[in-house]
């Protein structure tokens, strides 16, 4: 009698084990279904479309391995459409500050949380010019580039000339192409700036 129901006790764990082992199979095949399809239609830049897709799979999936991912790809949907710059900024944002966030997906976000803060100074909210700002002391060297670069078109002479040092690593780092594009930058924001570094430089040299 007793090996009876310990017999049954046992079938029945096997049976709830691969009960779950099923669900959670399932769960994975929707969930990475989810995904994909999400990105097919930001690639087609169907941006509302797969900001739905993504927002399923954030709401039924929170343990899903592509749930940090999806955090990414929403902001990215807001990003491609019309009035959602803000929101797009703000996704990013708490995309970065994930602990299981991507290298190569932050700097993305990066770059992309420069544009959209250059694009609401232009909009007339200026405060946001603060977030490229702080990014000119990015240990990224791309991302404090592209800081330094974008800064350079901004109207408001004192903020642009904070880019000014950055533009100046460029010059004396990089290669010709990102050289020339440094000095151009840097003829936008100071001209004189860019003659005494010139000037600079030469007397170095002939030391």
């Amino acid at each position: 009698m007793r090996s009876d129901v310990k017999r049954i006790i046992i079938n029945f764990g096997i049976l709830l084990l691969a009960t779950l082992i099923l669900q959670s199979y399932a769960q994975a095949q929707k969930d990475e279904k989810l995904f994909q399809e999400a990105k097919i239609l930001i690639f087609d830049k169907k941006w509302e479309t797969a900001q739905e897709k993504l927002e399923e799979l954030l709401e039924k999936y929170p343990k899903s391995p592509w749930y940090s991912q999806a955090i990414f790809y929403r902001a990215k949907c807001l990003e491609g459409q019309d009035g959602k710059k803000l929101d797009a900024l703000s996704a990013y944002t708490d995309y970065i500050g994930r602990k299981d966030a991507v290298g190569g997906l932050i700097e993305e976000s990066e770059i992309s949380i420069i544009n959209l803060a250059y694009a609401l100074y232009e909009q007339g909210k200026k405060s946001y010019l603060s977030e490229i700002e702080k990014r000119l002391s990015s240990p990224n060297k791309r991302i404090r580039y592209y800081a330094a670069f974008q800064l350079s078109y901004v109207k408001e002479k004192k903020i642009a000339e904070k880019g000014i040092p950055v533009l100046k690593e460029i010059i004396n780092k990089e290669d010709e192409e990102l050289k020339d594009r440094a000095k151009i930058a840097l003829l936008r924001v100071a001209p004189e700036s860019l003659r005494d570094f010139e000037e600079e430089k030469y007397e170095r040299k002939a030391k």
